[in-house]
């Protein structure tokens, strides 16, 4: 299980409701940010372009183009459009210091022969393998249009997509199998949508949901009403993973299936299913260390969800409250700020950090 990504979602650190869902230029601001400094990198046609309106100006970052531009700027506007200056999707774009043009074939033979570090794709479906569906929805009424998706999907270091987490129809576009022509086969590393972010496959298995609910939590307890900058303010020190080992018998019973389905084929040793969906990281905010622990279990402890919290420290003063929700048995058990023994009494248990007051 990867830990989880503070780059997404509300990092504002402001208590109450969440927000909706991103809209996309938030979507955009967020792949920006995750774009390594001085990359060479291509955005696809679509949610993809706005990218180039989020990138800082120190960034270093070389944006190409499909249509043979190397170092191109933000959307154009107003005055500052020209008809002739345009990028693959055909907006009219700016040209940023340096940059220069070339033969359309010049530049496929950049992203063919591995020297884009980074492309940003639009997406129709994504697997939980990371293939990716992007050109054709198979639909007989539906125009096929590949452009150069596929040789950005193979030929790019690494692959990030756009899209919206369900189709207008409130269809998953995140599938254990894509269900649309493939443009490219576990391509794609992570997936930046209107709800979440996820990396694919980032420890061999899977998707791991890299929300933020327990990051939150300890970061609006320590700086509420404090933004947070997680390049700056966030050192990640250590993470490890563990699985939760699930018998046949266990997955008869929660399924109904009589066997191990193929794709759980490689994380299956006898008739045991290692599943691994625990984990914990370790990382300092602001110099103040954390640590965050999930494990799922079979069943929970007393057949419900269990959270504790432990803050330490010469400037804080805990205040804790517990609840019994109701809940299925087999849910999640989150630690927030893992104390060094467990805590036995409630079933859920929340904890929120006080400044210090001398009593």
């Amino acid at each position: 299980m990867s830990g989880p990504d503070v780059r997404s979602g509300n990092m504002s650190g402001a208590s109450g409701p969440r927000p909706g869902p991103l809209s996309k230029h938030d979507i955009a601001a967020l792949v920006a940010r995750d774009i390594p400094h001085g990359a060479f990198v291509n955005l696809g046609i679509g949610l993809p372009t706005l990218v180039a309106d989020h990138l800082a100006a120190d960034s270093g970052v070389v944006l190409h183009t499909e249509n043979g531009m190397l170092n191109m700027g933000p959307a154009a506007h107003g005055d500052a459009v020209d008809p002739d200056l345009t990028n693959a999707g055909k907006i009219p774009v700016t040209e940023l210091p340096g940059a220069s043009y070339f033969h359309h074939a010049d530049s496929f033979a950049m992203m063919r022969g591995g020297h884009l570090d980074c492309c940003v794709l639009g997406g129709f479906q994504v697997s939980a393998a990371g293939d990716l569906a992007n050109w054709h929805t198979g639909e007989p009424d539906a125009i096929p249009a590949v452009g150069g998706a596929m040789d950005l999907a193979i030929g790019a270091r690494q692959v990030f997509v756009m899209m919206t987490l369900f189709t207008k129809d409130g269809v998953p576009k995140l599938v254990p199998r894509c269900t649309y022509p493939v443009t490219g086969l576990g391509c794609v590393d992570r997936v930046y949508t209107d709800h979440a972010v996820f990396d694919i496959t980032e420890q061999g298995e899977g998707l791991a949901d890299t929300g933020v609910h327990l990051v939150d939590r300890v970061h609006e307890t320590l700086f509420p009403e404090q933004p947070l900058d997680w390049q700056q303010d966030v050192e990640l020190l250590a993470a490890s993973r563990w699985p939760t080992l699930v018998s046949l018998a266990q997955f008869r019973e929660l399924t109904g299936e009589s066997g191990w389905p193929a794709d759980l084929a490689p994380w299956v040793r006898g008739d045991v299913l290692e599943y691994f969906c625990n984990g914990r990281v370790d990382y300092r905010v602001r110099g103040n260390h954390v640590r965050l622990e999930v494990r799922w279990d079979w069943q929970a402890e007393q057949g419900d969800d269990t959270h504790h919290a432990l803050h330490r420290g010469t400037r804080c003063r805990p205040r804790c409250t517990w609840a019994r929700p109701s809940s299925p048995a087999f849910r999640p058990h989150a630690d927030a700020q893992a104390p060094p023994a467990r805590l036995s009494a409630p079933r859920h248990q929340s904890c929120e950090v006080l400044p210090r007051r001398d009593e």
